[in-house]
């Protein structure tokens, strides 16, 4: 028996629910826990918490996701803040910061924040977040709502030259 196998069922004795029955017995090799319907999502949300990898090289789990993305999310947000209104980057960056911030203050279920937020595992939002972090304060260096120093030129965007 692996160390998760014995931290499940020592999770599921504990758990003091009416009517929660646990059934080891009938339980598939591959251990599928075989309990009342009430206690499945506690299950769940201990699984992630006791995730030790996430199969991405370098990428290790994070043991307080929502702190981090919290942070960071109000970080962009006073970033955008400083940015002019009618700047688009500001606009449809600020659009969806909020509300992923607004996810990750309402949903304290891993798996299901993932799936909302739709893009990969919380890990990879989190390098997300801190990558548009990065890019937030460095458009607000280069501005780049300002007018340009000298007309552009003509075919600039024409392709092949």
């Amino acid at each position: 028996m692996n160390y998760c196998t014995n931290k499940i069922r020592h999770i599921i004795e504990n758990i003091k629910l009416y009517n929660a029955r646990v059934n080891f017995s009938k339980c598939p090799p591959h251990f599928t826990i075989c309990v009342d319907r009430c206690t499945i999502p506690y299950v769940q949300n201990t699984m992630q918490s006791i995730k030790r990898s996430t199969l991405l090289t370098g990428l290790p789990v994070s043991k307080n996701p929502h702190i981090i993305l919290t942070s960071l999310y109000r970080r962009i947000l006073k970033v955008l803040a400083l940015m002019p209104e009618e700047s688009s980057y500001r606009r449809h960056t600020n659009e969806i910061v909020q509300s992923r911030l607004n996810a990750v203050q309402k949903i304290s279920d891993i798996p299901t924040l993932e799936s909302t937020i739709d893009c990969g595992q919380i890990e990879e939002v989190i390098v997300q977040a801190q990558r548009e972090y990065d890019l937030a304060r460095n458009m607000l260096k280069w501005k780049p709502w300002e007018q340009l120093i000298e007309e552009a030129p003509r075919d600039q965007w024409k392709w092949p030259l």
